[in-house]
């Protein structure tokens, strides 16, 4: 939208000759003005991660206090593709509604890990631990960001295999899970596993 000064001046300065002062001084102003309006427009694209541009979403991540935003758009495969950084910062909001919950946790692991983990809360003690099969390498280090304020985190790595000895015992809140189909020993679950 260009917009011409002299025509939205009165009559009187519209016939003034295109060499004056007057002239000369209007038009360094409306270029002025016009760069500045251009540059304003342009700031909107700025805040918008599908307008934005490379250097930009992380300036908008740093914006939005989203500091595990790098860690976990890399997790997901950024550095192939531009478009996962840009679908990874369009989540934030949703992210940051859910963050530290049971849930979100969850539903992250589960995204970079490609399984379903189990998480165990140990409120007494203001600590959780997250079971899986394997840990994707970037997992420890977003840890420390999407878990609840005030608490500590343990990733374990599950075994193909537990087995008690004469010095272990079992709690009455104890079990073993089999799978229907398989005759082996596919999960165990110890509520409580005391090793002397």
């Amino acid at each position: 939208m260009d917009i011409n000064f002299i025509e939205l001046l009165p009559a009187l300065y519209q016939n003034t000759s295109p060499d004056s002062f007057f002239m000369k001084f209007l038009s360094l102003y409306q270029k002025i003005f016009l760069d500045f309006q251009k540059e304003i427009e342009g700031f909107v694209n700025s805040l918008d991660a599908d307008a934005a541009n490379t250097e930009e979403l992380f300036i908008l991540a740093e914006w939005l206090c989203f500091e595990e935003f790098k860690l976990l758009a890399e997790a997901r495969g950024a550095k192939h593709d531009e478009n996962v950084y840009r679908q990874t910062l369009k989540k934030a909001v949703e992210y940051y509604k859910r963050l530290g919950t049971k849930a979100a946790i969850s539903e992250i692991i589960t995204e970079l890990c490609g399984e379903i983990p189990l998480i165990v809360e140990h409120h007494e003690e203001f600590c959780f631990t997250v079971f899986l099969n394997k840990i994707h390498p970037a997992l420890p280090e977003l840890m420390e960001y999407i878990k609840p304020a005030y608490t500590q985190g343990n990733l374990v790595l599950y075994k193909d295999e537990i087995r008690l000895n004469n010095l272990s015992y079992l709690d009455v809140n104890s079990y073993l899970d089999y799978t229907s189909s398989e005759t082996q020993l596919n999960f165990i679950y110890l509520d409580s596993l005391h090793l002397q």
